[in-house]
């Protein structure tokens, strides 16, 4: 331990009064106790800013954490009645002057009883009971934890009710649409302000609380939420800068090692550089085997099916891809490369320099980009060799398109669903296509959504999806789809996707066929925030029957068809061709 600051100037004068040495030594011996005592002085310093800069973040946790419950369930605030922005920002820098926990708790009493009798007008205020089909995602047990809040202030929020009256929502922070996913629009707008702790601060607490009561996936986050507000306290406050604020809510956000996560502002485009550049290859690429990889050839560009990216301009793809790791909430690392791989391969010049592997040698090209995404021109439907009928979902835009399809492969004996695509017009798809599959209504999948009168607290629901003949009233063109089916997933199968995948695969005679899912699904929700950038987020949960979830884990398929390398290079697609080898074997 560092000596006190009083004991090393004694022992300064004692050599000074002593003078039994020489002038050399005894400048030599004073010149080395000055040294030693700066270092323990500057020592002792860093120590105390240390235990001040921990004492503080502690002190705006409590803050984030009280504030965050009252706004979701005083009536000041859900009625419309006060400004829960404009409180926390007079809050702050009283807090972060407060000089104990106490001192805090008084602060945080002192405004809760500000804000009026806690009176919804109306009842039905009272405990929570939860019922088997319910997930508490939000530990709340803290706001009875006297030691942490003191009996003052523990006894302040016990006032408040932990299963809210049904109210009117229309000025409240949050409100649900009629399937129960959570509307953040209500949340007041700021001027940008980065070199204001205050306002950083508000960014941070805006965002977490809205996570910790609205995230369906709590529970898988990659480290507690607490400790990831502990962690980004600090960073928010050291920074002064647009980058440095939306760096810390991405660090923070992006622990919920969810893709759905992102950071975009109105106009569309993306936070920082996460935006893809100007011009991108003009072949599609995918990971294949752990490597990005051409699947098609493009008129006019020197690319081929089957080639490998080794660099761009220079720079190898594993240096690319390390750099844009930081713009990307993946749900498992391996992903990596198939959900950077547009900001790896995009560059802000249309002339890319390219090193590639084929057959095994290292060749360099130069290839023109372009400025729009590669896209293929798919049909809604195929008809296959065997009497094999096979669905584009991306291609199916509206009710009537899909209903088309459904009547031109109703006399075929298999049929291939290709989810390793985003549907054209998901609630078209979602809305009829599970009128034909599965062949009997039965259910197929469990969603939860937020319990709007327990912040914090999800309601799990079976959903029934499958023909049934009542449903001839209204359509008569539907019929009971009773062939074999066959779905395509891989890595690029998403959110949609991925509903389709669980709810088809429920159908008789169904196999998933391919590579395991992204695993990210659920509605998908936008939480504006301080400075204009908005945090987009899933806001509903997805189950299998079993109860088991496939977020972070993906859809794994029944039948294991992975890309690779040389079949890209053969021109052939793999995991069709194990679709089709399955639907052969059902006839």
């Amino acid at each position: 331990m560092p000596r006190p600051k009083e004991e090393c100037v004694m022992k300064v004068g004692n050599k000074w009064k002593r003078r039994l040495c020489s002038a050399f030594l005894a400048a030599a011996a004073f010149c080395f106790c000055l040294t030693g005592c700066t270092g323990q002085t500057a020592s002792l310093a860093a120590q105390q800013s240390e235990v001040s800069t921990a004492q503080q973040t502690e002190h705006l946790v409590l803050l984030c954490r009280v504030w965050g419950y009252v706004k979701y369930r005083h009536p000041a605030y859900l009625l419309g009645q006060r400004d829960w922005d404009a409180d926390l920002l007079e809050l702050i820098p009283q807090v972060q002057a407060a000089g104990s926990t106490s001192e805090v708790s008084d602060l945080l009493l002192t405004w809760f009883t500000g804000l009026g009798e806690i009176d919804y007008g109306r009842r039905g205020a009272g405990a929570f009971v939860p019922f088997d089909n319910q997930v508490v995602e939000s530990d709340t047990s803290w706001t009875k934890d006297t030691a942490y809040l003191g009996e003052e202030l523990a006894a302040a929020l016990a006032l408040l009710p932990e299963k809210l009256p049904s109210l009117d929502r229309s000025a409240a922070p949050v409100y649900f649409d009629e399937i129960g996913t959570p509307n953040f629009s209500h949340e007041p707008e700021h001027t940008a302000a980065y070199n204001d702790p205050s306002f950083r601060l508000l960014g941070l607490f805006r965002l977490w609380n809205a996570i910790e009561y609205y995230y369906p996936y709590l529970h898988l986050a990659g480290q507690p939420w607490d400790d990831c507000l502990s962690e980004a306290i600090p960073a928010m406050l050291d920074g002064r800068d647009q980058d440095s604020y939306e760096s810390a809510l991405r660090t923070m956000a992006f622990q919920l090692c969810d893709p759905h996560v992102h950071f975009r502002y109105p106009n569309g485009t993306y936070s920082n550089t996460a935006e893809i550049s100007s011009y991108l290859l003009p072949t599609p690429i995918r990971a294949v085997e752990g490597k990005l990889t051409v699947t098609a050839a493009v008129e006019g560009c020197p690319l081929a099916p089957g080639d490998v990216l080794l660099s761009i301009n220079g720079r190898t793809i594993e240096e690319l891809a390390a750099e844009k790791r930081q713009y990307l909430s993946l749900s498992r690392e391996e992903l990596l490369l198939e959900q950077a791989k547009y900001l790896i391969t995009s560059t802000d010049t249309p002339e890319m320099e390219l090193v590639i592997l084929r057959d095994g040698a290292e060749l360099t090209l130069t290839v023109q980009g372009t400025t729009h995404f590669p896209q293929e021109d798919l049909p809604p439907y195929e008809l296959l060799e065997g009497n094999i009928g096979l669905i584009n979902p991306a291609a199916i835009a509206d009710p009537d398109t899909l209903h088309q399809v459904m009547a031109a492969v109703r006399d075929t004996d298999g049929l291939v669903v290709d989810l390793r695509q985003y549907p054209g017009d998901p609630a078209s798809f979602f809305g009829i296509l599970y009128y034909y599959l599965p062949a009997t209504r039965r259910p197929c999948i469990i969603t939860s959504a937020p319990e709007p009168d327990v912040p914090g607290v999800y309601t799990k629901t079976t959903l029934l999806y499958g023909y049934s003949p009542s449903y001839q009233v209204y359509l008569p063109q539907l019929y009971p789809y009773e062939q074999p089916v066959a779905i395509l997933i891989d890595q690029q199968s998403i959110s949609a996707s991925e509903f389709a995948a669980t709810i088809l695969s429920n159908s008789d005679d169904a196999v998933l066929v391919g590579e395991p899912t992204v695993g990210t699904d659920g509605n998908v929700v936008l939480l504006p925030l301080p400075g204009g950038v908005q945090m987009g987020f899933t806001s509903l949960g997805c189950y299998e029957l079993d109860g088991s979830q496939s977020q972070q884990v993906g859809i794994t398929p029944d039948i294991k068809a992975p890309y690779t390398v040389q079949g890209i290079k053969e021109g052939r697609d793999e995991p069709l061709e194990a679709a089709l080898q399955y639907l052969a074997s059902q006839q």
